[in-house]
Parts: C-alpha cells; structure tokens; sequence
C-alpha cells in the first residue's frame, strides 16, 4: 500500500514471480483484489492477464515489476514516512 488521495490509487499490483504467487496467494494482485473482492485468489492471475492494461490504468500506474526490485529499492531504506501524510493533526 501507498498514501494516495485516491483510495483506488493505494494498493499495488506487483508482478511477481510463481514462487511469490504461491507463497503469497496471489496477494501481490492486491489491486485487483480490492476491485474484485469475491473472487477467487486461484483465479485473480487469469483475470489480471486479460485486463492488466486497464487494472494498472485504475490504480493509478502504482505497478511493481516484481519483489527483487522492492527488496533491491527498499531494503535499507523506508518508502514512506512514517507519519501517513494523510492523517489530519490535532494540536492540543
């Protein structure tokens, strides 16, 4: 997930490989989950497939080609601060 205004700009697709897949249950098709939650996870690759262009276009380009390119970017350094840049302040 990212901080997004656009809630459907938030969760990522991540081109992963079949061992992520596996080990993830498709999770990483997050964005395609959240559109369609009732579908099957078995089914989310089959679906992803035949509108990738259109899922990406709805989540706002927020695609990831693949987990060694988020361990590689990631791994020594945060990706988002850690206060949620959305979150409203209340001062005292």
């Amino acid at each position: 997930h990212r901080a997004a205004p656009a809630p459907e700009h938030r969760s990522a697709i991540v081109e992963a490989e079949w061992l992520f897949r596996l080990l993830f249950l498709n999770n990483s098709l997050h964005a395609l989950h959240h559109e369609r939650p009732s579908v099957p996870w078995s089914r989310l690759p089959a679906l992803y497939r035949a509108e990738a262009d259109a899922v990406v276009q709805r989540n706002g380009g927020y695609l990831v080609r693949g987990y060694a390119s988020v361990f590689a970017t990631y791994l020594f350094r945060r990706r988002e601060p850690v206060e949620h840049p959305y979150r409203r302040r209340i001062d005292p």
